[in-house]
């Protein structure tokens, strides 16, 4: 039992993920490739020299994903982080002049 809703649930979260994937690369990009280009024509049309790109969108969406994800998901502070018990347990064993 346990293991078919651990089950559905993964395959649910997958199917999401891929429909996520899907609007954004058939909704976002589009918009934000245009804008690009825009930018880049108005530079051009300027007179103006292209400017280097600082960050490429490669490694800008592998900073999201390695440090911007999970420090959304995971909070700074989490709730067993004040308790009592908690403190105790975590330094238990520890010899008091460490």
């Amino acid at each position: 039992m346990m293991r078919m809703l651990l089950l559905r649930g993964l395959l649910s979260g997958l199917v999401t993920g891929l429909l996520a994937l899907l609007f954004a690369r058939l909704f976002g990009e589009p918009s934000v490739q245009s804008a690009i280009d825009f930018e880049s024509a108005e530079e051009a049309a300027g007179g103006a020299a292209p400017m280097p790109e600082l960050v490429s969108r490669a490694v800008l969406g592998g900073y999201l994903t390695v440090f911007v994800v999970p420090f959304l998901k995971y909070p700074a502070n989490p709730p067993a982080v004040g308790s009592e018990d908690s403190i105790d347990h975590a330094y238990r064993g520890i010899p008091g002049w460490c």
